[in-house]
């Protein structure tokens, strides 16, 4: 058994990361597996100065030791480069040259932001013109059994719509990083906030495409403040650090109903 705790370093940990990183460090040191960490930082401009710092450290201090050495996917992007390279080969991806806003104001929202509605699926544009990959959706059912909240699925074209497996700058989309990341690294169970359910439907569907077998994932509640909005590090809500270590514990297992 593999689990893994996977932060972007946009701030420091605050308490909805924390319930994240020991539900998921309970999960595999009560089964006798391995821990990893990996720091999604893909998204240099999400990255903030210091913050893989700020996390590192906060994890040993609250005593959630990971197994062999940090890894970061920035270090990683020719590796997701060669694998994208079979997923084109499928016939499921094409060329996209839509910008964020094209996106945003020609789409309708979805639970996860903006629904692409294939503007540039059928346009064959030429490979010499700056552009993005998309995966081809459809509405035939994408699903998992979660751990904690049962059978999910849905058809992507609807929920989500084609989302960038490549972004126009060459770098990974999220989605096909995290899958190739789980997949080389052996993770075997995935514990996450339940926000990111559509996330977890994409990157099961790309493992389908790719013919990966995708972890076991069990998603936990997401922590929100008192008007409803997710707890979030860019938004620079309060960091663990400045809290009690003996409170933040009692907090989270009694958030995980511990």
């Amino acid at each position: 058994m593999i689990g893994r705790f996977a932060p972007t370093p946009s701030g420091p940990l605050h308490l909805g990361s924390m319930v994240t990183a020991i539900a998921s460090y309970l999960d595999a040191k009560q089964r006798g597996g391995e821990w990893l960490v990996r720091i999604d930082d893909l998204d240099s401009a999400r990255a903030k100065i210091g913050a893989v710092d700020s996390i590192l450290s906060t994890l040993e201090r609250f005593g959630l030791e990971w197994s062999g050495s940090v890894v970061y996917q920035s270090n990683r992007n020719e590796i997701y480069l060669d694998v994208l390279a079979k997923l084109i080969k499928t016939s499921r991806c094409y060329r996209c040259t839509c910008t964020r806003k094209d996106v945003t104001e020609s789409s309708r929202l979805g639970p996860d932001g903006p629904i692409y509605l294939g503007t540039c699926r059928t346009a064959n544009h030429a490979a010499t013109i700056r552009h993005a990959w998309r995966v081809n959706t459809s509405n035939v059912l994408t699903g998992f059994n979660d751990r904690v909240l049962g059978k999910i699925s849905s058809g992507l074209e609807s929920y989500v719509g084609d989302f960038v497996v490549r972004r126009s700058d060459l770098v990974a989309g999220y989605h096909l990083a995290s899958v190739v990341d789980d997949h080389l690294l052996g993770v075997t169970d995935v514990v996450r906030g339940g926000d990111l359910v559509p996330s977890t439907l994409r990157q099961v569907y790309v493992s389908e495409l790719l013919s990966i077998k995708t972890p076991t994932f069990g998603h936990v509640p997401t922590i929100v403040d008192e008007g409803g909005r997710k707890l979030s590090k860019s938004n620079g809500d309060l960091g663990v650090n400045s809290l009690v270590m003996s409170d933040v514990f009692f907090d989270v297992l009694s958030l995980l109903g511990g």
